[in-house]
């Protein structure tokens, strides 16, 4: 939900996906947390491969993708 379009991902701001977190809380916090973890670690390889970019590091991508 928060990956940015351009990598493929639906653009949800925080705001967005607080609100889903929210909701989701409300019918099964389990669900909720479990969803809270994914999120966090999506969020945090993002910023990661932004910065990457950002310093004009896009050799690290080709450490990550899959031949096939």
């Amino acid at each position: 939900m928060p990956v940015p379009a351009e990598l493929g991902g639906a653009g949800a701001s925080l705001v967005e996906c607080c609100a889903v977190q929210r909701r989701i809380g409300a019918a099964d916090p389990a669900l909720s947390v479990g969803a809270n973890m994914h999120l966090s670690s999506m969020g945090f390889m993002v910023e990661h491969w932004k910065r990457q970019w950002a310093l004009g590091l896009p050799w690290t991508f080709e450490l990550t993708e899959q031949p096939g």
